[in-house]
Formats: structure tokens, sequence, C-alpha cells
């Protein structure tokens, strides 16, 4: 639930009555949830397909009722434009009943040999079902054939057919039938009974029939068996079924129900359906959590009381951290001196048992991060007095709550925490566009990974990781020495001991497990079995060492040293490969990009054109050689225009309110009008009230001083509009064409523009900097962060100022263009050197593709473009001719028919 995740703690659940709740709980006057539920879950595991068609309530324009439909009358109607164009459903061709996509919830099992039907796991299992069925109808057959003959009669001589038939039927009125049980039968003659001997049923490959369609439906085989002994088995068994298949199960019907049931209402951004999670808690591995947890000083006694549901107790020690059984930051009660705080000078401690705890707490938290390695930690412990069982359940838990830090800080980023560098600065791009905050940290994310991605595979590709030959030679000795003694190492060290033996190149998060084992079970060497000289050599801890490529006669040697050596080699191929190339260019308009900037060029048709509009000092830099040698007119027109370029005038005028807020908010630190006490935070609200107050001058003057520059972008594109069109009515003989005013509407459109600019540059970045403070933060560290450019830098200017110029360049040839009525539609012209979203518009709308009419806009707001590297986009706001903040592209028109 990546949405839960999201919110953190700042979501509710819902346990009242709601519409989509109501809906499920029951479907239709027929079917209740629990029906609907079981149908739907049925229909896809048995055929990999459940389908859903909610009627909609025409008052309310919600969905009203949920009614299944069969799955095997349901027919998918595809499309190459629109992948799937509908469904049809019906029992024949007289009843049949065509769907539009957004009519029908296709549940669809993962099948990688369609895309339009799930696989159902009666397909993936029909060969060996078929097996079964052919084994049912033998066993049927043969019991239905009175089972088998036990004696064969063998009638010496030369009896006709006739005497042999007569004699079998004496036989079986003297014999057959469950009366006649204990006769006998006399008889003369040379005859012989001879009894006749069947092996017994062949169960083998019964079972392996079920095992396989207990695998297939992920059903243990413990839960299949009426008569299985081992309550061990079936417990695990039921404890797998329910991680493995139903929780899987839960997830698939969860995230297509919030992926197309809730968009129906309206609520796709703020909520989510989520069933209770099946897998019930590991008891034993929270218990010991929380002894860890409160012998290790970092828990109090009644907060693990409250964890386990208990009332607390009213004791002085139940509400302090305790180490070793005694308290941090001094003694209660009868105590000497106590342990001493955290915060407290060691010297100053009241005995020795201070000293003790306050040494364990500081060695707990350099395991934590990292400054330490887990074997140093619990050498240590020990040495204090800890008995070695509870230093390494201590510091394993210190090392697990590192992993786990060190995965959410991959994942999410605290309130009030920086991004790095071209993150915020992507950000800030793309809410000048207009997009909402959640968008534009995605959109700044995929910016700027897509630019680092390459240069980190290939930097990491770089480093060697073939394990040594020394390396494979201990790992094949250690998979004898488990074959031997049967035990060392988990089934994944094994795994890994085959792969280290076959000197396989590992991959970086291998290796990272593998330094990380070393550094953990170091301690294991201490063992008695773990020494040569030991009975019980070698112990488990020496196999599992060997497993994974080490020595334990040289615990530093071998693949322990490899490990961490790899582990450097990695980390510094990681940091070359963030260090600014001139081919990260992520359009986000940091320092990259300028440098990028020679590879992402504006269209030859259309570039001298833009340069007069959007170019910046880099532009003139960059064009002006190459204008010299191939365009001499453009080389004049270039020196012309750098007086000054509406672009230009349009990062100036950002930088200065960006300047002007970032001189307000620091003023507003320093004089304490934003408290960092949560006592005062509720406050602060009135406080940002004040600085957007303060700042409304600088907003006004921000305004008029944006439309000006919007209007000569404009009027630059009217005359380049109009000069298109020139060149090709020349070639065609026609009357030349006047540039036409601005119209009402444009002057209206370039007002509203310059209003949104203004409010993400000054509102939004107001209120932005409100939301990152948290309830307590550090003025200081805020303060300084400010004077820093964090936030306010000229690269946010300058990417405002390209994009915002080419709209308004573009809206004002389309004007001319409305006015003039020769144009009649557009084609997209796209930028050397642009990225796949770019890439997939030229593929719709590019020359040669369809065209649009000329006051249709290329890309329209809510729009997903699919890009052709399989990326997707969601433009936050219509335009004429560029798809996204800092785009370079272009259109070409196409003039309507003078013949």
């Amino acid at each position: 639930m990546r949405k839960a995740v999201a919110y953190g703690d700042d979501f509710e659940e819902v346990t009242g009555s709601h519409p989509i709740t109501d809906l499920l709980a029951r479907a239709n006057p027929f079917l209740n949830g629990f029906d609907l539920s079981v149908l739907r879950v049925l229909y896809g595991e048995l055929t990999g397909n459940a389908y859903l068609h909610p009627i909609i309530d025409e008052g309310t324009g919600l969905p009203a009722e949920l009614w299944p439909l069969a799955p095997h009358y349901v027919e998918v109607i595809p499309c190459d434009d629109e992948f799937i164009k509908g469904y049809v459903y019906g029992v024949d061709s007289q009843h049949k009943q065509i769907f539009d996509p957004d009519e029908v919830i296709h549940f669809r099992r993962p099948n990688p040999g369609n895309y339009f039907y799930g696989l159902g796991k009666v397909e993936a299992a029909y060969g060996v079902i078929q097996a079964n069925e052919a084994i049912h109808e033998m066993d049927l057959a043969t019991f239905a054939n009175s089972a088998r003959p036990d004696y064969a009669v063998v009638v010496k001589g030369s009896p006709t057919g006739d005497q042999l038939d007569r004699f079998q039927q004496q036989v079986e009125n003297r014999l057959r039938g469950t009366r006649k049980e204990g006769s006998f039968i006399a008889m003369t003659g040379d005859v012989q009974f001879t009894p006749l001997n069947f092996p017994p049923k062949d169960l083998a490959g019964r079972e392996e029939i079920v095992e396989e369609i207990a695998a297939v439906f992920g059903v243990p085989v413990s839960m299949l068996k009426a008569n299985d002994p081992n309550l061990a088995s079936a417990q695990t068994g039921f404890a797998q079924w329910r991680e493995g298949t139903i929780l899987p199960l839960c997830r698939m019907d969860e995230e297509e129900l919030n992926q197309t049931l809730l968009p129906m209402f309206g609520l796709e951004d703020t909520h989510c359906l989520a069933y209770d999670n099946p897998v019930p808690a590991d008891r034993a591995y929270e218990l010991q959590e929380r002894q860890t947890a409160v012998a290790g000083g970092w828990r109090t006694p009644n907060e693990a009381r409250i964890e386990e549901g208990k009332e607390p107790i009213d004791d002085e020690f139940a509400d302090r951290l305790l180490v070793g059984g005694q308290p941090i930051g001094g003694a209660a009660g009868g105590f000497g001196g106590g342990l001493l705080s955290m915060d407290a000078d060691p010297a100053d401690s009241g005995g020795e048992a201070g000293m003790d705890g306050y040494f364990a707490s500081s060695l707990l938290q350099s395991v934590r991060e990292r400054k330490i390695t887990g074997y140093t930690a619990t050498k240590m412990l020990q040495q204090i007095g800890f008995p070695r069982s509870v230093a390494e359940r201590m510091v394993e838990a210190e090392d697990k709550a590192a992993d786990d830090a060190a995965k959410r800080e991959k994942i999410h980023r605290m309130p009030g925490e920086p991004f790095d560098d071209c993150v915020e600065r992507g950000i800030e791009v793309v809410l000048a566009e207009g997009y909402d905050r959640d968008q534009a940290v995605a959109m700044a994310y995929a910016m700027c990974e897509g630019s680092k991605r390459a240069g980190d595979e290939k930097a990491i590709e770089d480093v060697d990781l073939q394990p040594t030959e020394q390396m494979a030679a201990l790992a094949e000795r250690g998979l004898k020495l488990r074959e031997e003694y049967g035990r060392g190492g988990t089934e994944v060290g094994v795994a890994r001991a085959r792969d280290i033996k076959n000197r396989a190149n590992l991959s970086p998060e291998t290796v990272g497990r593998m330094a990380n084992f070393f550094s953990r079970h170091r301690v294991d060497l201490d063992a008695p079995a773990a020494d040569p000289d030991h009975e019980d050599y070698p112990s488990a801890g020496v196999i599992a060492w060997l497993l994974w490529g080490g020595n334990p006669a040289d615990p530093d040697g071998a693949g322990a040293a490899w490990a961490q050596r790899k582990m450097d080699e990695l980390e510094r191929a990681e940091e070359k490969a963030d260090e600014p190339t001139e081919e990260k260019a992520c359009g986000c308009g940091c320092e990259t990009v300028t440098k990028a900037a020679k590879v992402y060029e504006w269209p030859e048709e259309t570039k001298w054109y833009r340069l007069s509009i959007e170019g910046l000092e880099d532009d003139y830099d960059r064009l002006r050689p190459k204008a010299a040698e191939d365009e001499p007119t453009a080389d004049d027109d270039i020196r012309e225009g750098e007086r000054r370029t509406p672009a230009m005038a349009i990062r100036a005028i950002v930088e200065d309110g960006l300047q002007k807020v970032q001189t307000r908010l620091v003023r507003a630190l320093e004089s304490g009008e934003v408290s960092s006490t949560p006592k005062k935070a509720n406050g602060r609200k009135e406080a940002i009230r004040k600085i957007l107050e303060d700042l409304a001058g600088v907003s006004g003057k921000m305004l008029d001083d944006l439309v000006a520059a919007f209007e000569s972008a404009a009027i630059g594109g009217q005359s380049v509009g109009i000069s298109r069109i020139n060149e090709i009515l020349a070639a065609t003989g026609a009357g030349r064409i006047s540039v036409p005013a601005v119209s009402d509407a444009l002057a209206k459109a370039l007002q509203k523009r310059a209003a949104l600019i203004v409010q993400s540059v000054i509102d939004e970045t107001v209120r932005s900097f409100d939301s990152g403070l948290g309830q307590t933060f550090s003025i200081e560290k805020e303060i300084d962060r400010l004077r820093s450019g964090y936030g306010y830098s000229r690269d946010r200017a300058e990417v405002i100022a390209r994009t915002e110029s080419a709209n308004a360049y573009h809206e004002g040839q389309i004007d001319a263009w409305k006015q003039s009525e020769a144009v009649e539609e557009k084609h997209f012209l796209k930028a050397a050197g642009a990225c796949e979203f770019c890439d997939a518009v030229a593929k719709q709308y590019g020359p040669g593709a369809e065209a649009l009419p000329i006051d249709a806009p290329m890309v329209k707001a809510g729009q997903t473009i699919r890009g052709t590297g399989g990326g997707t986009f969601k433009v936050g706001r219509s335009s004429q001719g560029i798809v996204h903040p800092n785009c370079r592209c272009d259109f070409v028109p196409v003039l309507k028919d003078f013949g």
C-alpha cells in the first residue's frame, strides 16, 4: 500500500458507513459482499480473469450496483491505439452486449503469454489435472469390472468350449455371492486352481500429482490430507498458505479496486482500500524484540507493556530506560550513583556502573550509526559484564534497526529534510508549471534518476565482482562439510556457495550481504567447536563462514577482505557516477543541464527564431560560432538580440522575486516571527499570513513586469508566425500577410499565466517553506539554508524563463495564424535530443502523422503520456507546443488549400 506508506500515520481507517464499503458489502439486490468476493476470487483463480460491471446511478453519477460477468462469456476487444477498446459479453451472438473499457473492472492474473487475458490456475495445471482424471477413470474402471480375478482354473485334457462354459457356470452358481462364503465344490477330472498375485497399486505417481496440483494452486499438501498426523507440518503449511497465497491474492484484489473503483467516486488521491493482514504476527519474534529493546535501554518497560496490550505499572523504574537493569541518567530509590545520562559527562558519573551504562549505550548508538562493527561492539559489551547471548541480541537489534533506517531513507524523506539539489530544483521547476506538490516530487525524482541511472549502472558494471579462486575452493569445502555433517548455513548461504564455487559474477547486493555476514558472524568463530582441535569441529559457524568464501583460520582475509574491498570499489564507483557530466541532461534546470545544453537544441527549422525569444547567455555563447560559419544573417540576429530577450526579462523578474521572498523569510526567522517551539507552532499560520501580506507589493510589481515580458514574447511569436507563412506563400506567388495586433483572448491568457507564475514564486514558495518546518526545527539551520540559496536559485528562474517564454511565443504564433485565416492545422516538431515523451508525441502528431487544429493543445492537462522508453508522464497544464518544463520542441503550420 504505497499510499498508506506515503501518508505514514496521517490516515484514518473508515469503520462506519461509507458509499464504497456499503457498495462492496451489498453489491446488488441479489448478491451480498461475500457472494461477490467469492465469485470474484473463484473466477480469478480458475480462469485467470474476473469481471465486474458497475451500474452508475444517473442522479449521483456514482456506482450503485456491482454485477459479476462470467469470464467464459467475456471477450476483450483489442485496439492498436487504446490497447483495449472494449468488452463483449453474452452467451451467444444473439445476446451479446458491448461495454466500454471504463464500464468493466477487469481483475487479471499475470499471464506472460497474453496481455489481454489472465492465466488461470486450471490452465497452468492442465496437464497434471488431466493425469489425475486419467488415474481416477482407471480406478473406476477397475472397480466397475469387479476389480480383478483372484484364481486361474486350469482344466487339463481337451475339453470342448461347451464343457468349459458349463464348468464355469457351475463354479459361479456354487461359489459366487456374499452368502456362499465357506462353501466347497467337488469335482472329478484333472482340474488345477492357481491363485493370481498382482503387485500393489503404485502410489508414488499419485503423490506427485497431488503435490503438483497443490503447488500450482498455492495450497500446502498438509491442508489436502485429512489424516496428516504431523501437527507442526500442518501449522507451518497453513502459515505459508496465508503468507504465500492469500496475502498476494488480497493485494491483487485491493490494487485493482484502488486503481479502477476508487476513481469512479473521485477518491483515488485521498482514500485506499485495504484488506486486514491475513498473516498472523510472529509472536515469538516480537516478544524477543521487546525484551532486547528493554534490556538494551531504548524502550522502557511500560512502553513494552503497552505494546503487549497490558496496563502500565506505577513504578519509578517502569518509565525509565534501563541498561543492564539499571536506569540511564542516574539512580532511583536505593541505588548508588546510578548510570550517566547520554547528555552527561562520563567523568561526573556516580560510580563504575554509571560508566558501564554510558559506555554500553554509546556502543549501541555507534552500531546503529555504522561507526563500529557488530563484532567489535559484542566483544566490548562482554568485557563490561554483559552475557554474550544478551550482547549479541542487543547488537543484532541495533544492526537490524540500522538496516531498516537505511531502507527507509532511500524511500522516504522526513518532513523538513531537504531533497538533493537536482530533485529540489526539479520540484521547483514543475511546481512553476502548475503541477501539484505530489506530482512535482514524483516527476523531479524521475527526471534526476533518469539522468543518473545510465551512468550509475555503467560505473558499477566496471567493478569486477567475480570471486577469487581461493574463495571458490573455500566455498567448495564448505559445501562438502555441510553435506557430511548436516549443519551450517542457510539455503541462501548454500546457493551463494554454489555461485562462489563456480566463480559466477555476483551482484552488488550479494556483495553487500557478504560483507554484512562476515561483520555480524565473526563472533561465531569464538565458539569452542570452531577450534580445529575440538571434538565437535567443525562448528556450524565455521561451515557457514566457508560457504560465503571466508577462511575461518584467517577471518580478515579471503572472502571477508574481498567483500569489504569490493564494497569500497562500488562506493567509489557510485560517487564517480554522481559527479556532473555533460551527458546528464535531466531537464530540471540544475547545473548539469547547463553543461548538457549542447546536446539539447531547438529544431533547425525554428532555431534562430527561438533564439531571439528564449535566448539566454549560454545560448548565445554556444550558437554564435556556428551562426558565424553557417548563418551569417543569423549571427547578426544574435548580436542584435543580445541586448535583451523576453526570456532574459522573465528570468530577472523571477529571480528578483525569489530573492525578496528569501530576504523576508530570513527576517521572519531572525526576529522570532516564525517560532520553533511547539507551543507557538499553532500561531505560525498567522505569521505566514503576515509574510504574504508584506510581499503583496512584490507580487503586484512582479505581475505587471511578467505581463509585459510575456506580451513581448507573444508579439515576437506573432511576427515569426507570419514570417513562416509568408515564406510558404512566396513560393506559390501568393501575396504577403501583415502582422496583426495581439487579440484580447491572448492578452487575457497571458495575464492569467503571469498570475500563476507569481502565485508559484511568492505564495507557494512561502507555504512550501512553512510546510517543511515541522513542529520543531532549528532556526539557525533554516537561516543558513535560506541564505545558501536553497530553493531560491537562479536555476529555478532560468527554467521558468525558458518554459514561459516558449509558451508565450507559441501562443503568439497561434494567435497570428488564427487571425490570418491562412493556417488550418499544425504538426509537432521534435527538438534534437528530445526526451522519450516528446518522441511519443512526435510519433502521434509529427510530420507524416496526424495533424491537429491550430488552436488545439498539443498536450492536455491531466493527460498521461507513455514514453517510447516505457516511462509515463502526467501533463500538468495544457500547452500549444511544448510537452514539459524546459522543453524546446515546436510545431509547423499546415496551410489551407487556396487553389
